[in-house]
């Protein structure tokens, strides 16, 4: 049985510990550098807004599954953004159980803003990487992920 160092050791090495505490880090430094530049927002809500303005028309379930989020916490995002007349929700013409999303020119502004915060965070997690070993270190992750979802 191992004892509690060599516990601790292992998690280390994990794959999955680590790509957990990078992706962790990854958000709180956005939710930091959000705060700094006076967003009133949190980075899991622009991350709605900016997935809804690659897409406009999503509907609700598709944001909870782009966002690995269960659809309850997802409806809680949209919730306050639509709250906040930064989206709205449409019923679908096919599917009225279904609400499409659309961002308001209000969103649209927000998630504009948010792009330049969220570049210079992405520029920061980036420094010191060369551009092949980016290339390599994405067709990991995608590797990983195909693995897993296979």
């Amino acid at each position: 049985m191992m004892d509690e160092k060599e516990l601790m050791k292992e998690l280390e090495r994990a794959i999955g510990h680590r790509m957990g505490r990078t992706g962790k880090a990854m958000m709180n430094r956005l939710s930091k550098e959000l705060h700094e530049a006076g967003f009133p927002y949190s980075a899991p809500q622009m991350i709605v807004l900016a997935n809804v303005y690659r897409s406009e028309g999503l509907n609700q379930q598709a944001v909870a599954c782009l966002m690995h989020r269960d659809k309850a916490a997802a409806t809680r995002l949209i919730d306050s953004l639509e709250k906040a007349n930064l989206l709205v929700r449409i019923p679908d013409k096919n599917d009225r159980r279904q609400n499409m999303l659309y961002l308001t020119n209000e969103g649209k502004e927000m998630v504009f803003k948010f792009s330049e915060v969220s570049r210079a965070t992405q520029e920061t997690a980036l420094e010191g990487i060369g551009s092949k070993e980016l290339v390599i270190f994405r067709r990991v992750l995608d590797r990983i992920r195909d693995n897993l979802e296979s």
